[in-house]
């Protein structure tokens, strides 16, 4: 099965070449993807040996966060910016949508997955679930507030979708042991909507005028 993210991309993506951001971009997997569909591409990541095995990879990749983009990008525009588990981490979530709308062309797309705390993962599991993550995740989303916040800072929502279910049973998901976590979990996710079911939620959203 391929990556869901990617996926929901390529659907939005014109068959014309797009300028794409990856914020946090890590060893530039998605990048690359899209860099052989035929997409012009950078990327920003502040860890240093992520950036160095992308760049050895071909790709254009700059160090920076989403807080603090690089002055090598302050001039460019993009008609695409993807943040795949990089909200979370930021301290200001908030300054970060702002400084990506700042980015996009006039029409142009943002792309968010963070992990979903609307889950049943979460309700089961509190403070040992995975995507607590503390101190690692500082910044907490369901779909609702994630959409909220895009709405909040000058973007049209243009779809929500989910991602992630069946690693949720595998070894190792969880820190601590939670009694009868995957029966659980299994009974409160066979009939659940999707925003109860899946650990990450997607939304895109498409730079919308200023009032």
């Amino acid at each position: 099965m391929g990556d869901p993210l990617l996926a929901a991309l390529r659907d939005r993506l014109s068959e014309k070449k797009a300028r794409v951001l990856d914020i946090g971009c890590a060893t530039g997997v998605l990048l690359a993807e899209l860099r052989a569909d035929g997409h012009e591409v950078c990327g920003v990541e502040p860890s240093t040996v992520a950036r160095e095995k992308a760049l050895a990879n071909g790709l254009t990749v700059f160090e920076g966060t989403a807080e603090s983009p690089p002055e090598e990008l302050k001039e460019r525009h993009f008609d695409l910016i993807v943040m795949s588990h990089v909200l979370e981490h930021c301290t200001d979530p908030m300054a970060a949508i702002e400084k990506t709308r700042d980015m996009l062309c006039g029409d142009g797309l943002l792309a968010i997955e963070v992990p979903n705390n609307a889950a049943a993962g979460l309700s089961i599991c509190g403070l040992k679930w995975f995507h607590m993550d503390i101190p690692r995740h500082i910044s907490y989303f369901t779909p609702e507030s994630l959409r909220f916040s895009l709405q909040s800072k000058g973007f049209k929502i243009v779809n929500t979708s989910f991602n992630h279910y069946c690693r949720q049973f595998g070894q190792g998901y969880i820190s601590g042991g939670v009694p009868f976590y995957r029966e659980r979990l299994l009974l409160s996710t066979m009939f659940a909507a999707a925003r109860k079911k899946y650990d990450s939620v997607i939304v895109i959203a498409a730079r919308a005028p200023l009032r």
